[in-house]
């Protein structure tokens, strides 16, 4: 984006957060409807961006649509058939709005019942026997003296992610990229991937085993979340290199969680949205209601909730983050930006800004000044700016990250 590229960022780096910016929210306290009444620090950009997650380009849907139109006004002559073609349209329109109040209905059950299901945000991060698993894992991630017997030994007893690992390593990608052999178990799989390489693979592997647990729903907001998260980490991971910083890939590991309240949020969503649907099917079969029964079925939750919701994330981010016993990376100390962990906080904002910025950026959904004052929020320097634009994301996917942790 050629607006930026004169812009002098110092960035804000010089001063930690204050000790009234660090305070905690118990869960007790959490609230959707009183959600304004939290110190919130998001900016416009940011909020744009949860619209962006929820929904996509709709404004790029919309123009698309009405240029289909004026194509095809302008292909006929009479006036007869362009009258037909405007009827056709106006039924359409009419259908949409039907279902938009289907929606709307849903969207207020949804709503009604975030208030109870935000005050007890960990039931939404996963069921208890994986908790059980995460919490013996992540308690000794990035403790430089864990070996890979130990690694194993510690994720030997999660069935499901030491079949994902092993799966990994034996993909076609995988042995593409590093002329491998088959793995045949646990170890052998952590072998290949080094401890290095497991702990920044455990988080894709932790969201995406969610994910496919909905079957599709909510498919492309889940897509452009995790595609957040990735992208993201990579940067801080990317930047911290750049910076010289010593065991980069634990700055991946902090990014990558620093992004799970979001998941969580969008998981709450995504259960409340089923219990809102299967109640909207009830009012429908009850009233013999055809069309409102067939629109049920294509529900998302609005942008609006999305955006609203999501403001939350950071409100509840000590809550998620504690419950996964990190005991040898100070998770919170460094995201909360205490003043002995600044340059690796910074590295993570500067990180996070300019993945929000890129993605707006690609969706056509970037404003000039929305940008500008988004990325002076996230600290972003002119050095950081132009090294993180020079890199070719493309070329760079979770085998190339691996290679790149690995090569030091």
């Amino acid at each position: 984006m050629s607006f930026i590229d004169d812009i002098p960022f110092d960035g804000d780096n010089s001063t930690p957060l204050t000790e009234s910016l660090k305070k905690r929210i118990t869960a007790a306290e959490l609230s959707y409807k009183n959600r304004s009444s939290f110190d919130i620090d998001l900016t416009p950009a940011d909020l744009r961006f949860y619209e962006f997650i929820a929904e996509g380009n709709t404004s790029a849907q919309k123009s698309a649509e009405e240029a289909e139109l004026e194509a095809e006004l302008n292909r006929v002559r009479l006036e007869v058939e362009i009258n037909a073609i405007r009827r056709r349209m106006q039924q359409k329109q009419d259908i949409k709005d039907k279902q938009q109040a289907v929606f709307h209905s849903i969207d207020l059950y949804i709503e009604k019942h975030l208030e109870k299901a935000i005050k007890v945000p960990l039931k939404y991060l996963t069921n208890y026997r994986d908790m059980s698993h995460y919490k013996r894992i992540f308690s000794e991630l990035g403790d430089d003296r864990l070996s890979i017997s130990r690694l194993t030994s510690l994720i030997g007893s999660c069935d499901w992610l030491s079949k994902e690992i092993i799966n990994f390593v034996n993909s076609t990608g995988y042995k593409n990229k590093f002329k491998t052999k088959e793995a045949k178990d646990l170890q052998q799989a952590i072998n290949l991937l080094n401890v290095r390489g497991v702990t920044i693979l455990i988080p894709k592997l932790v969201i995406e085993k969610n994910i496919r647990s909905y079957s599709g729903y909510m498919k492309k907001p889940w897509q452009r979340l995790l595609q957040y998260q990735q992208i993201t980490s990579m940067c801080a991971f990317l930047l911290a290199r750049y910076q010289n910083r010593n065991n980069a890939y634990k700055t991946y590991l902090i990014s990558a969680i620093n992004m799970f309240p979001e998941f969580l949020l969008l998981n709450m969503l995504a259960i409340l949205s089923k219990e809102g649907q299967n109640y909207a099917r009830q009012t429908a079969t009850h009233h013999q209601d055809d069309f409102r029964m067939q629109s049920i079925d294509s529900y998302e939750p609005s942008a609006n909730i999305v955006a609203n919701l999501m403001t939350l994330s950071e409100i509840i981010k000590p809550l998620v983050v504690d419950a996964f016993n990190f005991n040898n990376i100070p998770m919170m100390p460094v995201l909360e930006g205490e003043e002995e962990h600044f340059d690796e906080f910074s590295i993570i904002q500067k990180a996070k800004g300019f993945t929000i910025f890129r993605l707006l950026m690609a969706a056509q959904m970037d404003k000039k000044e929305e940008i500008i004052q988004l990325l002076k929020h996230y600290g972003m320097d002119n050095s950081s700016l132009q090294y993180l634009q020079s890199i070719d994301f493309k070329s760079i996917d979770i085998y190339e990250l691996l290679a790149i942790v690995n090569s030091k």
